[in-house]
């Protein structure tokens, strides 16, 4: 029988760095059991932060059972509405593109777009993401709110015209 190396009492050894290795190596094992230790990683407030984002990055561009995406989209969801670490939340908002058709994914990166008390980078993460809503009239009125928004209304106007062009 084979060992699996890839288990979270060895990833718990691990130093910083070599966790994010770690998590990089197990993208490519066959399988789906590797969801649930990321997605452990991923709810694991207290990891190291690169560990988590690695996660992140993983989830955007990773295809997956649809039931695996429904649990990661909940810790996504408890990511974004709890993190405490920006990088963290910025790459789980640019995750969060490929979960937007989650109702509650949407919704959350709907109010940090809108925040103009958040930060840029996150709310062009954000503004990323919103491009990904399948509805057009949906993002056409998302859009249309930041018509007034200092530093986004050229965007919206920009991302209003090719709505309106297609």
């Amino acid at each position: 029988m084979k060992e699996n190396r890839f288990t979270y009492e060895v990833y718990n050894t691990l130093s910083d760095l070599d966790k994010v290795e770690f998590i990089t190596d197990l993208e490519w094992e066959e399988g789906d059991s590797k969801w649930e230790l990321y997605n452990i990683i991923l709810c694991d407030e207290s990891d190291f932060d690169l560990a988590r984002i690695e996660v992140l990055k993983i989830m955007e561009v990773t295809p997956m059972p649809i039931l695996l995406k429904n649990k990661l989209s909940d810790s996504l969801a408890e990511v974004i509405q709890n993190t405490t670490d920006e990088d963290v939340l910025e790459y789980a908002v640019m995750c969060a593109s490929s979960f937007i058709t989650y109702p509650l994914i949407e919704e959350l990166v709907i109010l940090l777009l809108l925040d103009n008390t958040r930060y840029s980078n996150l709310r062009h993460c954000a503004l990323s993401a919103i491009e990904k809503i399948e509805n057009k009239e949906k993002r056409k009125r998302i859009l249309e709110q930041l018509i007034d928004d200092p530093e986004f209304a050229k965007y919206a106007q920009r991302l209003l015209e090719k709505i309106a062009s297609d």
